[in-house]
């Protein structure tokens, strides 16, 4: 794993991100979740506290939640989903997505000089 390290915004603060490698972790998997609605707060809190989750967002649409989830065998990935998806009695259904190549990743931001001049 390489890390990568920058200033943040004028606050003199470091932030810094890990640069995942095919070597040490072997799957990347985008995961659509939908959930009862009366248990958002307790799904919120176990998707936030499962390791093998990089990122969750609660989102608007025909999902409740998109995870992307690291994990490094599709044996680890078959035991995530029975315990965060299957054992999970607020998940009504889930649907994930295995990358199979990396084409583009990255968190630049696009900005228009224009528009950031006024």
């Amino acid at each position: 794993m390489r890390l990568l390290a920058w200033p943040f915004s004028g606050a003199g603060a470091w932030q810094a991100i890990a640069e995942i490698r095919a070597r040490d972790h072997g799957l990347l998997s985008k995961s659509r979740c939908t959930a009862s609605r009366a248990t958002h707060d307790a799904t919120k809190k176990s998707f936030a506290e499962a390791p093998e989750v990089q990122q969750c967002y609660y989102v608007t649409g025909e999902v409740d939640f998109i995870l992307i989830v690291v994990i490094r065998t599709v044996g680890d990935y078959e035991a995530m989903t029975r315990r965060l998806f299957f054992a999970n009695k607020n998940v009504k259904r889930f649907r994930s997505f295995v990358a199979m190549d990396r084409v583009r990743v990255g968190l630049n931001i696009a900005l228009d000089p224009q528009r950031d001049r006024s």
